[in-house]
């Protein structure tokens, strides 16, 4: 889908993985998606990378490690996977 469409208007839960692969496959290809984040009753404008922190905020702890995961797999650009709302914290530090 991502491949052929040239914009894209997605319907997110802030759970289904499959859509929020799909924002971010179509973001990386320097696609527009606009993005209906239903349990906050809003939209979402998605350009490029830095503009997906208010969908990434809506992921728990091990939701972003799984879409780290998926990104890697997908072999989308690592910018994408390196956003700060993406970054794990360290173990470590949080047992301090």
């Amino acid at each position: 889908m991502a491949a052929e469409a040239t914009v894209g208007l997605m319907v997110w839960n802030g759970q289904s993985r499959g859509t929020l692969l799909n924002v971010l496959r179509l973001a990386a290809g320097g696609k527009p998606v606009v993005v209906y984040l239903s349990p906050k009753n809003s939209f979402v404008e998605v350009r490029a990378g830095h503009d997906l922190g208010p969908l990434l905020a809506e992921l728990d702890h091990s939701a972003l490690k799984r879409l780290r995961l998926d990104i890697a797999a997908e072999g989308l650009p690592q910018d994408i996977g390196s956003q700060r709302v993406l970054e794990l914290p360290d173990p470590r530090a949080v047992a301090r």
